[in-house]
């Protein structure tokens, strides 16, 4: 999870909110502009739409030490070139705010290169893993992030529901037909309880632990699916690695 200020998300909403017609319209009728409605030629290259999910490098500040995950989506041919995550207010600033539950965050929209931006000072690489989707799902996964994106930052601060690995792993589920994607066979490590699972992997961060037990108010130790046990980053790749779409690898191991 990133904190950030509310400034930097509503620097790219009014772009974003042409986009979707922008991609929905290609090679259509003008008085086409809603990607619902739309279909797009088969003539159009895969390419066209490029999304892939990208990775932070843990960094050393407490909320930083698992790393951190979006979705990349990029339309070369008309220079967009998004990351789209689940980002909070800054906490560090808004102290009283996160300690009495009440800190915001939404699905936000940052231009690519102010997102590498925020992680260089802290000297924290990041790694993309292409997503070999039909030009189809990447217009539908982007109109499902344009429509969260909407949501605007006023969602309460959930960081078992809403982390970044949880969100992205639902919203690339909810951007495709669920029909579609094959997760294969789960590791043997999400049958553990989300506690167990969570208490394994931040052994070496024992603070983010403390962090994490804090904030998540008995969240940890409700029942849950195994998608929701896909806290860290790592574990989301793992699982994607494995997930086929259509009989197909859905991204490269």
């Amino acid at each position: 999870m990133i904190f950030m200020k509310r400034g930097t998300v509503l620097r790219t909403k009014n772009i974003l909110q042409y986009v979707l017609a922008l991609i929905a319209g290609l090679c259509m009728p003008l008085n086409i502009t809603h990607a619902q409605t739309a279909q797009v030629p088969e003539q159009v290259d895969s390419n066209f739409v490029i999304a892939s999910i990208i990775i932070a490098d843990p960094g050393d500040v407490l909320y930083s030490t698992v790393g951190h995950v979006g979705i990349h989506m990029q339309c070369p041919e008309h220079n967009l070139d998004y990351v789209f995550s689940y980002e909070s207010e800054d906490a560090r600033s808004k102290v009283l705010r996160f300690l009495s539950g009440k800190l915001r965050m939404g699905l936000a929209a940052i231009p690519y290169q102010e997102y590498l931006d925020m992680f260089r000072p802290q000297g924290r690489g990041v790694k993309e893993y292409t997503l070999y989707l039909p030009i189809e799902d990447k217009r539908n996964l982007w109109r499902v992030l344009d429509d969260h994106l909407m949501e605007g930052m006023d969602l309460p601060y959930d960081y078992m529901n809403r982390g970044c690995a949880n969100s992205t792993l639902k919203l690339l589920m909810e951007g495709m037909d669920t029909l579609k994607i094959s997760f294969g066979k789960w590791p043997q490590k999400f049958n553990l309880t989300r506690r167990e699972l969570t208490e394994i992997q931040m052994k070496n961060v024992p603070w983010t632990w403390c962090f994490m037990n804090l904030i998540c108010n008995g969240q940890i130790d409700a029942p849950c699916s195994k998608i929701d046990k896909v806290i860290m980053p790592a574990d989301l790749i793992e699982v994607l690695k494995d997930a086929t779409v259509q009989g197909k690898p859905l991204m490269q191991k």
